[in-house]
């Protein structure tokens, strides 16, 4: 029709409805398997999911990749946690700091996301992030959960 405007930049992208993993075969399964590590690392609890333009365009400029834990865990990994004092014959009162040290998020992200970057070969952008928060920040975009496979290869199990 000659009186039709042009698309929106953002319509070049694949239907909604059809989500999922575009990074390939085999980078998949080396994300699957670095993601059920991720897993181990930060509990069953955790929630390891793609999100970003690797679920819709094989053009990514990099594969994000959230981890989403529970408010208690991820406080544990992210605040400051200090003795307040020690008891006489008793356990140590230790109080949590009231805001997340921007050091150790950072650090922890930039370390997890070079390790994914290292074994998968793809360029891997990580995030750790808490469950009641990720609520909002992902509400109406899709994710992708990995990390569930039951026995990745190369991942040594515990015999005890």
């Amino acid at each position: 029709m000659p009186n039709e405007a042009p698309p929106a930049p953002d319509d070049n992208r694949p239907p909604k409805g059809n989500p999922g993993p575009k990074t390939g075969f085999p980078d998949i399964i080396l994300l699957e398997q670095w993601a059920f590590a991720v897993r181990q690392v930060f509990g069953h609890n955790s929630d390891v999911c793609l999100v970003g333009s690797s679920l819709y365009d094989k053009q990514y400029r990099d594969v994000d990749v959230v981890c989403i834990l529970p408010g208690d865990e991820y406080h544990f990994w992210t605040h400051y946690w200090e003795v307040e004092e020690l008891p006489p014959h008793g356990q140590p009162i230790i109080k949590v700091a009231a805001n997340p040290n921007d050091w150790r998020i950072d650090g922890i992200n930039t370390a997890f996301s070079l390790w994914g970057s290292k074994v998968t070969g793809l360029r891997i952008d990580f995030k750790l992030e808490c469950r009641e928060t990720a609520k909002y920040e992902h509400e109406g975009k899709d994710k992708f959960r990995i990390g569930w496979i039951s026995n990745p290869v190369g991942v040594a199990r515990s015999s005890t």
